[in-house]
């Protein structure tokens, strides 16, 4: 997740309480069956359009081990109240309409991950840390821990990983190292010892190269690469790009655009992998073509437009795996 300032520069916590299904006002139809009942292809698509990526702000897309469960995030028109959204899928299929998580709802969260064994949601928040000082309201990494059907309340991964700075978008690997954003740069944390403390060190150039920004990294589970956001890039088409490193005996490699398919000339952002490894999540603000020349609209086709699901807001895409095992290989990305 970014902030809106950090954009336009590149371009209350609760008990153990099970999830309530309860259904907003407008609420769309539920769907049913693995990912909400939709198919991906080798293209970039929405993600269950009108039931996930609808006319708001949508961004993030954490899908829990068991593929039973999906947490996203909602963001207000200004792009500073971010709240976490989730759904469950029931015994016969049906998932549940969305509802804000048991955890949220106060302060600001964002950028939900599962950890490897599904028993950790970690995400971001601005709620305050213990012991930091009266109104900071930066964004730090939490995570909740299951209790019993629903959630313990959220913990902050404590002083060596939060800062006084904005950290961002934290994914962990089956091992436990930490990866996140934090002043422009993808961070890596590794445990040390049995007490909670970390080893924490920016990546090397090849992922944080000079001159350029950094955000928004997911890393594989075995640590075999790193899919972030960037800016300032050569091949840079919009605000930020999405950009894949691969590791090689131990050595981050020169990142690589995921191509023309993916990135747009507007904000793509928040990568995610489903934890069976087949589909790739993201978040665009890419919008459909208009005509050339445009064409005058009256005030219907304007009010429709705003109303679309592709509106120029941000939505939820996904597509199989397939091109980042060709890239690995040596290929090129994905072509539109």
């Amino acid at each position: 997740m970014l902030r809106l300032a950090s954009i336009l520069a590149l371009a209350a916590a609760c008990g153990a309480t099970p999830v309530s299904p309860q259904q907003p006002s407008s609420a769309p139809p539920v769907p049913r069956g693995p990912y909400l009942g939709q198919t991906a292809g080798p293209l970039p698509q929405l993600f269950a359009p009108g039931v996930v990526s609808r006319r708001y702000q949508e961004l993030n897309a954490a899908f829990s081990p068991a593929g039973d469960e999906l947490f996203f995030t909602i963001a207000d028109a200004t792009r500073t109240m971010y709240t976490l959204l989730h759904v469950q899928r029931l015994p016969d299929g049906a998932w549940t309409p969305a509802a804000v998580a048991p955890f949220s709802g106060v302060y600001a969260d964002a950028d939900p991950f599962f950890s490897a064994d599904g028993q950790r949601l970690y995400f971001i928040s601005s709620r305050p840390r213990p012991g930091a000082p009266a109104g900071a309201t930066d964004y730090n990494l939490w995570y909740a821990a299951r209790a019993g059907a629903g959630w313990a309340e959220p913990v902050d991964l404590g002083p060596t990983v939060n800062t006084p700075a904005d950290d961002y978008y934290v994914s962990v690997t089956r091992d436990g190292a930490v990866f996140w954003s934090r002043d422009g740069k993808v961070m890596r944390a590794a445990p040390s010892g049995g007490g909670g403390d970390f080893v924490v060190e920016a990546l090397p150039e090849a992922v944080n190269a000079p001159g350029t920004n950094q955000g928004d990294p997911y890393v594989a589970p075995d640590e075999s690469y790193l899919i972030f956001a960037s800016s300032g890039r050569p091949d840079n088409r919009g605000s930020r790009d999405l950009y894949v490193s691969f590791k090689t005996d131990g050595q981050w490699q020169p990142a690589r655009s995921l191509g023309d398919a993916i990135n747009s000339d507007r904000l793509e952002y928040c990568p995610m992998i489903s934890p069976d490894g087949r589909y790739f999540f993201f978040t665009s603000y890419k919008v459909p073509a208009r005509s050339t020349p445009p064409a005058r609209r009256e005030l219907a086709a304007i009010l429709q437009e705003q109303d679309a699901i592709e509106n120029g807001l941000g939505n939820i895409y996904w597509m199989t795996t397939a091109f980042l095992d060709a890239m690995r290989a040596g290929g090129a990305p994905p072509a539109p």
